[in-house]
């Protein structure tokens, strides 16, 4: 990976733990967590139902995704 990134995820827990959560930094709950941790980008990952409610929280903190 790119040498001075930090990857945070941002999982609920009900999902299965699997091995790769070892490459990230850390491990959050809330998106809010993960602005507070320094994130300044997402790739969302959740299910489709929830795409735009989570873009929605980084569209409005003026962050890429």
């Amino acid at each position: 990976m790119e040498p001075g990134i930090e990857i945070t995820l941002v999982r609920s827990g009900k999902g299965v733990d699997w091995p790769e959560l070892a490459l990230a930094q850390r491990v959050v709950k809330t998106t809010q967590e993960a602005m507070e941790a320094g994130a300044q980008a997402a790739i969302i990952c959740s299910p489709a139902n929830l795409h735009i409610e989570q873009a929605m929280e980084w569209v409005s903190a003026d962050l890429p995704l």
